[in-house]
């Protein structure tokens, strides 16, 4: 299991992503996903998703699709967590105090 944060805001238009459509890209993968609800982060409304896997080409392509730099994966049976996408680098390291648990709580409270 992993629980991903999805930005809902497009990087190309300013536009907004229904969290239906990234929904539907999930299921088109196989990811068993789960939809833990949408909160706002400090920046942005968030999908929080629960997805029983997806691998970084699969990460990667959905931030081509919807026009996000990355997103943040976190693994609970390792607690581990990353960002994946294009621009992953260029936003540093995963970080526990901005990421959103489904509940909408952060992972570092």
């Amino acid at each position: 299991m992993l629980v991903l944060n999805f930005g809902l805001e497009r990087n190309d238009t300013g536009g907004s992503i229904a969290p239906d459509c990234i929904m539907a890209a999930l299921i088109g993968r196989s990811c068993a996903p789960v939809c833990g609800g949408v909160h706002q982060s400090d920046t942005e409304p968030t999908a929080v998703f629960i997805v029983d896997h997806l691998n970084d080409a699969q990460a990667h392509r959905l931030c081509e699709m919807f026009a996000q730099d990355c997103i943040a994966v976190w693994d609970p049976s390792t607690n581990r967590g990353r960002l994946i996408g294009p621009k992953a680098d260029a936003w540093g390291a995963f970080a526990p105090e901005y990421f959103i648990l489904p509940t909408g709580e952060r992972l570092a409270s």
